[in-house]
């Protein structure tokens, strides 16, 4: 007899593979923040830093910042397609952008 499947959203599984502070340090380097200025955000070292990032790479199977920032704002982890304005030209324009750059 086969299993059930369940479908889960994108972000509970993502909930799942990360700690609150990886997600915290996920939400944060979607901005164009330094590493040193998460660090300071956070209250924590530089090397957890990159621990933090180590693991969000390894867990999620990607490989730059700039993926982790792509992989957060295509399942709208943190809802900033509902920050922005529905006529700001960036609505359209830069996520069109971007989904053309990762190929969505």
């Amino acid at each position: 007899m086969p299993a059930k499947t369940v479908n889960i959203s994108r972000e509970i599984k993502v909930q799942q593979l990360l700690s609150r502070k990886e997600l915290e340090f996920m939400k944060l380097c979607c901005p164009e923040l330094t590493y040193k200025e998460i660090a300071d955000e956070m209250i924590i070292s530089l090397r957890t830093v990159d621990n933090y990032r180590e693991l969000i790479f390894s867990r999620l199977q990607l490989k730059s910042r700039t993926s982790i920032a792509l992989y957060a704002i295509h399942n709208d982890l943190f809802r900033f397609w509902r920050k922005i304005p529905q006529k700001h030209p960036l609505r359209k324009g830069y996520f069109t952008l971007l989904a053309h750059i990762a190929g969505w």
